[in-house]
């Protein structure tokens, strides 16, 4: 189900590397025109697009992908990882090769990231907690909320529908990087497309809509996704073939 994008497109981080008051040489570390550049900090977006969609696809399958190519089969994650020099990147070759390089491990189900710190040129690992599954999140929902019947019954199909839980996965991407873009930028981006030309996205303008098999349209259509902006605050949801989701869920 993978449709690969190519070009500049990076992606992101959830540690903050360099603060405004780095040294000048640290800061040249990184490219001009590199996506994880903003308001005096730099953030490593690799690292945090290889940790934060391990986890998204352990919501899903209930354990982490055995290797990253297996993760990008899943269609969770649509864009190329690069790293601050805009270097393309394998997080599958078990090595460091340059400083903010990553790579992913999977050491008999328990998943780490391995990652070269560009200011201190020291590799780093960091072991990703396993979270919970949406399937039984989803399931604690309906024993734990008092919903409509014909809610509970959709709750229950969404925890059994492995397309649905896939969209759920990039949703639930798409919402970290999103928080990141305001971070980095000071404000919320206005539409999707300016998300995505940002470098910020997790997704393309091709990425595939697991329920449907055709890219997104980003419209509100039943079985596509919904961008919301109001008061100053953007994010987005998944509607539900019947119109707007029904009830909340932590994608």
């Amino acid at each position: 189900m993978r449709k690969r994008q190519t070009g500049n497109i990076a992606l992101i981080l959830t540690t903050l590397l360099l603060l405004c008051n780095a040294p000048s040489s640290a800061r040249d570390i990184s490219a001009a025109d590199y996506p994880g550049n903003g308001n005096g900090v730099i953030v490593n977006v690799a690292q945090a697009m290889v940790s934060k969609a391990s986890s998204r696809y352990y919501r899903v399958y209930g354990r982490f992908p055995s290797s990253w190519s297996e993760l990008l089969d899943s269609g969770i994650l649509d864009v190329e990882l690069r790293g601050y020099q805009l270097q393309p990147m394998d997080p599958d070759d078990g090595s460091l090769d340059y400083p903010s390089d990553v790579y992913f491990e999977n050491n008999k189900g328990q998943a780490f990231c391995h990652w070269l710190n560009p200011l201190t040129e020291q590799p780093h690992r960091i072991r990703l907690q396993f979270p919970s599954t949406y399937g039984k999140d989803l399931a604690e929902m309906s024993e734990v909320l008092q919903l409509p019947a014909e809610v509970d019954v959709l709750l229950r199909n969404y925890a059994s529908d492995e397309q649905q839980l896939l969209q759920f996965a990039q949703l639930g991407l798409i919402r970290d990087f999103l928080g990141i873009y305001r971070d980095l930028h000071g404000n919320w981006p206005a539409s999707m497309e300016q998300f995505m030309d940002s470098g910020l996205s997790p997704v393309g303008p091709g990425t595939l809509n697991p329920l449907t098999g055709q890219p997104y349209r980003y419209d509100c259509s039943a079985g596509d996704i919904r961008f919301i902006v109001s008061n100053g605050y953007a994010t987005v949801e998944h509607v539900d073939g019947s119109g707007p989701l029904p009830v909340g869920i932590d994608y």
